[in-house]
């Protein structure tokens, strides 16, 4: 279980995932309080306070190739959870 929390890709996905292996009385709390309590994920939020995802509509080409767009990710654990 610590090995999907570690990674954890965020509340409803590491429920999702521990409840293909794992059960026990009260499982969702358990999940939402580790990940709430999370040192990385505070660390993360603390090196990165205004961090903001824009979220406005990319303008329509009029052209082809007027335009490209790349989305950039990474780098990617490479375990297999």
């Amino acid at each position: 279980m610590n090995k999907v929390l570690e990674e954890h890709p965020g509340i409803d996905r590491a429920k999702i995932k521990l409840r293909e292996t794992y059960w026990w009385p009260g499982i969702a709390g358990d999940i939402e309080e580790t990940i709430q309590h999370c040192q990385g994920c505070q660390d993360s939020a603390k090196s990165n306070p205004g961090l903001t995802i824009p979220t406005d509509p990319l303008r329509l080409p009029k052209a082809p190739w007027e335009k490209i767009v790349v989305d950039v990710t990474g780098p990617f654990a490479t375990t297999p959870y």
